[in-house]
């Protein structure tokens, strides 16, 4: 009968930190689907506001730059590979932006479009993790 209260708190124990460190992964899970969720939206919405909003480079441009802020800072928060996909994506639409920029002062540049679509998979593969 000793021993009985000392295994019964060992199991309350265990069970304790079993369900804490659950509900702490779970969080995590939540935060990065909130982040992943957030970062597709904000990308699914840049053809919307350029539809929206069609004044030509100047307005691209601040589209683009502003969806890469507004990326960067959720990656920001999300981390890990989530995070280092957000920052990829960011730095594609800043590169995209910048080349709109260049094209519009009559230099023969192009927006690499395939930088982003690589970028773009990354986050997937992250959020599907």
């Amino acid at each position: 009968m000793r021993g009985r209260p000392a295994r019964v708190l060992g199991i309350l124990a265990l069970g304790a930190v079993m369900a804490s460190t659950s509900a702490c992964i779970s969080g995590f899970r939540d935060a990065d689907t909130k982040a992943c969720d957030d970062i597709n939206s904000e990308l699914e919405a840049i053809s919307d506001r350029r539809e929206a909003n069609p004044r030509g480079t100047a307005a691209a441009v601040e589209i683009y730059e502003k969806a890469s802020a507004s990326i960067a800072v959720k990656g920001q928060k999300a981390g890990g590979d989530i995070g280092a996909a957000a920052d990829e994506i960011s730095d594609a639409l800043n590169e995209m932006a910048d080349s709109l920029r260049r094209l519009a002062a009559g230099l023969s540049v192009a927006p690499r479009r395939h930088s982003l679509s690589r970028s773009w998979e990354k986050l997937r593969i992250a959020c599907d993790s």
